[in-house]
């Protein structure tokens, strides 16, 4: 039997999902993150000709790729448009994962499956991943940390009010793991939960 667990990993935008997502893999993981997906989906050329007929040149750089934050500002203020948006590359994204997880499945090397997808659980990926983690961290710790990537809070609440709230996302997690600056080491808190979940001596 090929299988291996498959963690997936959820949280607040800013939470630190990739921070927890590179300690799993130092930890014997392999990792698919959805999001470096996602930017792979805008960049397929059947992808990009359908995001242009929908939503114009307008959402274009100069050098013909799609300029994310300029599609980012109309798809996170408008459910219809994001729908839109989704129609387009959700599907294609999830064939992504299908592959990618059945590579890791059969990859010796791969001790476990880690699925970094901010939209995990309205997408329906969860379906393939074995135990959930939800990472937390405070809203202020949240906001410091995209305001590094150059996001305002009005960015940061305009995007995660464009997913499920993070108490259902926590509801439907097998465990929690704090990750703000005062918390227990990342690694620590991972070790314990994967010898509590029986995938670690």
């Amino acid at each position: 039997m090929n299988h291996k667990p498959v963690i997936g990993i959820v949280g607040g935008i800013g939470a630190g999902k990739s921070t927890v997502s590179q300690a799993l893999v130092k930890l014997g993981g392999c990792l698919i993150d959805a999001d470096q997906i996602g930017h792979a989906a805008l960049r397929d050329a059947e992808n990009l000709q359908k995001i242009i007929e929908a939503f114009g040149p307008k959402i274009l750089k100069e050098d013909g790729s799609v300029d994310r934050r300029k599609l980012g500002s109309i798809v996170f203020k408008d459910p219809l448009e994001r729908e839109k948006l989704e129609s387009i590359v959700i599907p294609w994204i999830s064939d992504e994962i299908r592959l990618r997880m059945k590579d890791f499945s059969a990859n010796p090397v791969c001790q476990m499956v880690i699925l970094d997808a901010a939209i995990m659980l309205e997408t329906g990926w969860n379906g393939v991943c074995d135990k959930i983690l939800f990472v937390e961290a405070s809203l202020s710790t949240r906001e410091k940390r995209v305001k590094a990537r150059g996001w305002s809070a009005e960015d940061l609440r305009d995007r995660e009010s464009s997913q499920l709230p993070l108490e259902v996302k926590k509801a439907r997690a097998d465990a929690v793991l704090a990750n703000d600056p005062d918390s227990p080491e990342i690694s620590t808190q991972l070790v314990s939960l994967l010898k509590n979940w029986g995938w670690r001596r």
